[in-house]
């Protein structure tokens, strides 16, 4: 469960941003929040859901890249000792940032417990890294990384709790990657998986719309699931797709390959079939306007907002059943509002979600503004200064913001800030 992301010198974003997930007292729209304990009788309240709006280029999909960065430097396997930091994307616009370290820290609740994880670097080395928890309420350190220097190799140190045992790492290699990677350890270990669980997608990405059907196909196919495809089913089918139900059947594709020879030493080019799962829609099929029979369509030749609504709705439904956190930039692309809106109350609803998942997106939809759908803490906006650096802020933030305004006339008003300033035709055709 996240409760905030701060982020520095990453693309538009120069100075430090902190966005956050922990509500506010209010006991306004008491199902978008939940209470999580921790150690020593204290708790937490969190949101479940909350939305990014701001003008094209305003930075709100950099938040995001950012977020998903972090992810990435923490679990994706590094390129090998001396390869450059993968994600080292400085603010170029100003002398100070080009070269300087860029920083994330995350804070988090695992296992009812608080943790807070910070990393600096630049495009060669990390330079700090530090991850703390309060197992009895109180700050206490599980490791830090030692020196920062040019060596390649450095060293992670871990606190007192864990022996203050000292282990190598690479420069370009964060701790965290280590203990999920090579080196297993009884808690850290642990906490690599949570990171790794943190689901991060790109709605407009169509490489990752391709990844992301074949998973849920893969998913559909294992009868342990049936739960799941149950509910997919019914999401397909509520949605007024024309899809009366979804079926996986297996298919032979034609995988070219290279064999070498051994006798010349030469590839030779080889083709061979490779059984994949792959999903279909089952539609009605009708003589003379009767109802006779079903047909299946592969779900490559539905329409991008079926798609789409099959592989968003199935990481939605997985992410309610186990909970966790997902997150996407551009959620509405190819998706009707209405049904858009109908996705983000299922993260509210206590039915709908028992375990407390929590989705974050970006979008331009003004139509989800709804404050019947969103409190004041769950709204945020992405905007550029006069410099071009993104500044990110919350609809709380706002005096005389009552839970009761129509957020949607006050964000086109300019009231919330966060709009394009776009100006009148005549400045692009006159004086020609």
């Amino acid at each position: 469960m996240i409760l905030d992301f701060s982020v520095k010198n990453f693309r538009s974003i120069k100075n430090r941003q902190t966005f956050s997930m922990v509500a506010e007292p209010s006991k306004i729209k008491g199902d978008n929040v939940f209470e999580v304990s921790l150690p020593k009788g204290d708790s937490v309240r969190l949101l479940k859901s909350a939305v990014i709006y701001g003008a094209n280029t305003s930075g709100k999909s950099n938040l995001i890249k950012a977020l998903g960065s972090f992810i990435q430097l923490i679990n994706r396997r590094i390129a090998g000792a001396g390869r450059s930091v993968r994600g080292y994307d400085p603010f170029l616009f100003a002398s100070e940032t080009i070269t300087e370290p860029s920083f994330f820290e995350l804070s988090f609740v695992f296992e009812n417990v608080k943790y807070k994880y910070k990393v600096g670097f630049n495009l060669s080395h990390i330079l700090e890294e530090e991850l703390v928890y309060f197992p009895k309420g109180q700050s206490n350190r599980i490791f830090e990384r030692l020196g920062g220097s040019d060596d390649l190799l450095h060293k992670i140190r871990l606190g007192k709790d864990f022996g203050n045992k000292e282990i190598d790492v690479f420069s370009n290699q964060l701790g965290m990657n280590k203990f999920g990677t090579d080196t297993p350890h009884e808690l850290l270990t642990k906490v690599y998986v949570y990171f790794d669980s943190i689901e991060i997608n790109n709605a407009v990405n169509r490489a990752s719309e391709k990844m992301q059907i074949r998973r849920i196909s893969q998913r559909f196919s294992q009868p342990e699931n049936h739960i799941f495809l149950t509910r997919l089913k019914k999401l397909i089918r509520v949605a007024d797709t024309k899809i009366t139900s979804l079926d996986v059947l297996s298919v032979e594709e034609p995988v070219p390959r290279l064999i070498r020879n051994a006798t010349t030493g030469t590839f030779d080019s080889k083709v061979e079939n490779r059984s994949s799962k792959q999903i279909y829609g089952v539609h009605q099929f009708y003589d003379h306007g009767v109802a006779v029979d079903t047909k299946i369509l592969d779900f490559e030749e539905e329409s991008d907002g079926t798609k789409s609504l099959l592989w968003r709705g199935g990481l939605i439904l997985e992410t309610l059943e186990k909970g966790g956190v997902l997150v996407f930039d551009e959620l509405d692309n190819s998706l009707h509002p209405k049904l858009v809106k109908f996705l983000v109350k299922l993260f509210s609803h206590p039915l709908s979600n028992p375990n407390n998942a929590q989705l974050i997106f970006a979008t331009h939809e003004v139509t989800l503004l709804d404050r019947d759908l969103f409190r004041t803490d769950q709204i945020w906006f992405a905007e550029k200064n006069q410099f071009g650096e993104t500044e990110i802020f919350s609809a709380q933030d706002f005096e005389g913001v009552r839970e009761d305004v129509p957020f949607d006339k006050w964000y086109m008003a300019g009231k919330f800030g966060g709009l394009p300033k776009i100006e009148d035709i005549e400045s692009i055709f006159n004086h020609e």
